[in-house]
């Protein structure tokens, strides 16, 4: 692998407030794959344990034995979201892209007015309900890297989940849109982190209880660099923060603040509670989880950090998956590796738990 390939990815993850520590990553080629150790795992996250290639991830099951996952494809504007299927939770087949960039209308070119030739989808969260289909949140940006230094949370929406029936809705307004839209002085590269459709919680919107909502998205950076938030909304419209009785948007990870936090993903355990996953740093050094019994405090899983930068690999981001029927919580490492043409492919390394409060 080239030193300049390796800079081009480093560069990927903008507005971090991070230096760059190259010398971590780079070389003249990545080592083989082999297992990664994690703390409070079954087993060390394994290569060749999960077909899906792509760096964020969501999963669902829409039946047994029947699971739907999703990434993003990027480079061109026939790329975007990308729906894989399968009827394990290691084997997959993509179905294609089911949201193209060029889908995108709101992201305009100051200067022509029309859409921003390179627009595009990144870091999807996607959830599903058997009346509704597939809803779910994509990031999408001016380019990537973004020209603007925004990446913006947008709705999309399936009954089927099938190519050609997917709806873009735009860009999240309310809160979001009046403190860090287009317009706005202030501008956030959100990479967070976990969104959940509740169809059947009641039609007001509840400010006192922001999980009680029909439509919560966990995110990021909004109030600091390296915090996690809460967005909620109960018509997918209008989205107002979760903040405290001053105002202020809240921390969700205070006990965390200035390791440089990235990439969070949250699932929920059942009546086990909420798991949170992040990253630390970029490129990344070290894998943290919490856990929380009500999804708005949290603590740390026993002993952290779950994983230690494994040497010799590139790994990016810890995505979860929680299977009520067997009580068990999955991970997908992102583990990144050079294809023979020199670009780089994101493969999933698979491990599995039942310890979510590292007390167990």
């Amino acid at each position: 692998m080239t030193r300049i390939l390796m800079i081009t990815l480093l560069l990927g993850y903008i507005g971090s407030g991070l230096a760059l520590a190259a010398d971590k990553v780079l070389g003249d080629e990545l080592a083989p794959p082999r297992p990664v150790a994690a703390k409070h795992w079954e087993k060390p996250f394994s290569p060749d344990t999960c077909t899906i290639v792509g760096a964020y991830m969501t999963m669902v099951r829409t039946g047994p034995d029947k699971y739907a996952a999703f990434v993003n494809t990027w480079g061109k504007l026939t790329d975007g979201l990308e729906m894989w299927t399968g009827t394990s939770l290691g084997d997959f087949k993509s179905d294609g892209v089911v949201v193209a960039n060029s889908q995108i209308s709101d992201l305009p070119d100051k200067k022509t007015g029309k859409p921003y030739p390179k627009r595009c989808i990144t870091r999807p969260f996607i959830d599903w309900h058997p009346d509704h289909g597939f809803v779910g949140i994509v990031h999408v940006c001016r380019d990537y890297m973004p020209v603007d230094r925004r990446v913006h949370p947008a709705l999309v929406t399936s009954k089927t989940g099938k190519p050609g029936t997917w709806k873009y809705h735009g860009r999240l307004k309310g809160e979001i849109w009046n403190e860090f839209g287009d317009n706005a002085k202030k501008h956030v590269h959100s990479d967070g982190g976990g969104f959940f459709y509740q169809p059947d919680k009641p039609a007001g919107l509840n400010r006192k209880k922001p999980l009680e909502n029909r439509y919560v998205f966990y995110t990021s950076h909004y109030s600091s660099r390296g915090a996690v938030n809460i967005l909620y909304s109960n018509d997918g419209k209008n989205w107002v923060f979760y903040r405290d009785a001053k105002g202020k948007i809240i921390n969700l990870i205070p006990a965390l603040a200035g390791k440089g936090m990235i990439f969070p993903h949250v699932v929920k355990l059942g009546k086990n509670g909420w798991s949170m996953t992040l990253a630390e740093h970029w490129p990344p050094v070290a894998f943290w989880r919490l856990w929380s019994p009500d999804g708005l405090n949290w603590q740390l899983v026993g002993q952290q950090p779950e994983i230690i930068e494994p040497k010799g690999l590139f790994v990016k981001n810890l995505s979860q998956w929680y299977d009520p029927k067997t009580s068990l919580l999955h991970g997908y490492l992102t583990v990144r590796s050079a294809k023979p043409d020199g670009s780089m492919q994101s493969n999933k390394y698979r491990s599995q738990t039942r310890i979510f409060t590292g007390r167990e």
